[in-house]
């Protein structure tokens, strides 16, 4: 079965109006890494991650993604990020149809 990794997180309060910009990047440096945007959702009302995506593998498969989220490109893209936001958490759970959170 596919697995997926679920990235949520808060804008930093600093970088609040450019978040949509930020998103935009983080999206275009995990793409070559091999890994596709599957959800992309923004909550503007409630007690939730104001930001969630997710990402399944390329190929499908469960050793490409660990693979990934443990290379040194995606290490780096992350601490790079790190200074735009807040609350930042990252799981992989097994993919289905439909909102995952």
């Amino acid at each position: 079965m596919t697995h997926k990794v679920l990235l949520t997180w808060n804008s930093h309060p600093a970088h609040e109006r450019e978040r949509f910009h930020h998103v935009s990047e983080l999206v275009n440096k995990v793409v070559p890494l091999g890994l596709e945007l599957k959800d992309a959702w923004v909550t503007v009302y409630g007690d939730a991650p104001e930001i969630l995506l997710g990402f399944t593998p390329r190929r499908g498969n469960t050793e490409e993604l660990e693979s990934i989220l443990g290379s040194a490109e995606w290490k780096a893209i992350l601490t790079e990020f790190q200074q735009y936001i807040t609350d930042y958490e990252q799981r992989v759970v097994q993919a289905t149809s439909g909102f995952q959170f």
